[in-house]
């Protein structure tokens, strides 16, 4: 599976056979480049929503008067 980008467009390309890897050098020829897999997924990469916590407010004990 090859990666191919064009400013911020990205193709996921198989290339099991000798068609695959023709059509990867036509796109090639039109003007995208290979990408690598870590710059794909820094692309599309949504962090999860960070869950606050929240803190229970700290009882303070009595002082027992004798």
């Amino acid at each position: 599976m090859k990666i191919l980008r064009k400013r911020d467009d990205f193709k996921k390309m198989p290339d099991r056979s000798v068609e695959d890897v023709l059509a990867i050098n036509a796109l090639i020829r039109q003007g995208w480049n290979y990408c690598p897999k870590k710059e794909y997924k820094d692309f599309y990469k949504v962090d999860a929503p960070v869950k606050e916590v929240k803190e229970k407010p700290i009882k303070e004990k009595k002082s027992v008067k004798q």
